[in-house]
């Protein structure tokens, strides 16, 4: 590894190599940036790790993604990040249905959403 003393020898400087700073990092060296990513732990990804404890092994991440159908917005920021490596699986309705368990006199207003287009 080579230290680096020259202070112009990086655009931005990214704290933290979580899945925002990761990203971050990535568009802007996509955008030409020379980027400098800094963390604190031994293992870069903060959140998208995983730990074991007793025999088990635990991931604290990230479990879901909406917006990942073709052409949706989420979508398409991953697919320019990645060139399109990702490839994703949908998981059923079941996921992308919101479940409220009411309690008896109590009211919940929810605002009305635009419909979700069909992939």
């Amino acid at each position: 590894m080579t230290a680096v003393t020259d202070a112009t020898a990086f655009d931005v400087i990214v704290i933290g190599s979580g899945i925002g700073g990761l990203a971050c990092a990535l568009a802007l060296s996509r955008s030409g940036r020379k980027v400098l990513v800094l963390e604190q732990h031994f293992v870069a990804g903060g959140l998208t790790q995983t730990f074991s404890r007793e025999g088990f092994t635990w991931d604290v991440g990230l479990h879901y993604l909406g917006d990942m159908h073709e052409g949706g917005g989420a979508r398409r920021v991953l697919d320019w990040l990645s060139d399109e490596a990702i490839h994703f699986s949908p998981v059923g309705v079941v996921y992308d249905t919101v479940h409220f368990l009411i309690m008896p006199g109590s009211r919940v207003r929810v605002p009305p959403f635009p419909p979700i287009e069909s992939a």
